[in-house]
């Protein structure tokens, strides 16, 4: 007679934990689902895959904020992800139906729990009417030529060279990365060359947001600028040959950051009320001091 009665006490647990499991299932109350809310990340891409590109940010939903998830890619080889959850290329390749699609996991460092969600990577058409309008309407930044003396070493020009600063205004949508300039060395015509950018912003704190084709010398933003946190970025250029032999002076380039104003101005009230003297005369200046305030400085 005891062990009847006193069996079910003994599965209470159990049962709640079922109950509870049960609730979850069915989206009664459980209305966060932990894991990775979509099924497929796409990202489709204007030009071949370079070294250090981020490609698209994944996000894993956290619900009780007390998972310390770690990600890492079934093709460490070809990419990476950082612990934001942007997918960034860890080599330079073209990009074909090999590296289309691959998988990211996120790992519970503690329980070792593991989600996983697929990446597809596809590369943007270029059409011919497409290639001549971008080359017209991106600008090139080109190394000062260099002039060749008699013993044989290079002598620079006597002239300053002087690369105008590229103004980018903040909070731009994108598409990202966003095209900014070409640079290009007049050698190229005779030598296979690599271009890289140096400096905060590029492979420097916060890096990333500039990025360079390596090959073409295609210098983009990958990410909307907020000039209260930078108001401007100064960046170095280089150019080398295949085997890293300097070709090029390295050239400064300042990118500005445009102040937009993306808070509107507002009154703080939605009345205001002024006095005037009696009798005042017709065009006299009476002082009444409207308030208005914005989210940016003036």
């Amino acid at each position: 007679m005891c062990r009847i009665v006193g069996a079910p006490r003994t599965l209470l647990p159990l049962l709640a934990a079922l109950l509870q499991a049960s609730v979850e299932a069915s989206g009664g109350i459980a209305l966060c689902k932990t894991g990775f809310p979509e099924d497929v990340y796409s990202a489709v891409l204007s030009q071949d895959v370079h070294e250090g590109q981020p490609l698209l940010n994944v996000k894993f939903s956290n619900c009780n904020g007390k998972r310390k998830v770690q990600y890492e890619s079934s093709e460490p080889a070809d990419f990476k992800v950082d612990e934001d959850g942007m997918v960034y290329a860890v080599r330079s390749f073209p990009l074909s139906s090999e590296h289309a699609k691959f998988l990211i996991y996120a790992q519970d460092k503690e329980t070792q729990e593991k989600w996983q969600v697929a990446v597809k990577l596809s590369l943007k058409p270029n059409l011919p009417e497409d290639s001549v309008k971008e080359s017209q309407e991106i600008e090139e930044i080109v190394f000062p030529r260099q002039l060749m003396k008699h013993n044989g070493h290079l002598q620079r020009q006597k002239r300053d060279w002087v690369i105008p600063p590229i103004n980018l205004p903040e909070n731009s949508r994108g598409p990202f990365p966003q095209e900014l300039v070409r640079i290009r060395s007049d050698r190229d015509k005779n030598l296979s060359l690599r271009y890289s950018v140096t400096g905060p912003g590029a492979d420097q704190p916060p890096t990333g947001i500039f990025i360079i084709n390596p090959i073409s010398g295609q210098l983009s933003v990958t990410k909307p600028l907020d000039r209260e946190l930078i108001a401007r970025f100064h960046l170095r250029a280089h150019a080398v040959d295949i085997n890293g032999n300097q070709v090029e002076n390295p050239i400064d380039i300042v990118i500005n950051v445009i102040d937009m104003n993306d808070n509107r101005p507002e009154f703080l009230h939605q009345v205001w009320n002024g006095t005037v003297p009696e009798g005042s005369k017709p065009g006299k200046f009476e002082e009444n001091n409207l308030e208005i305030t914005s989210g940016n400085a003036v």
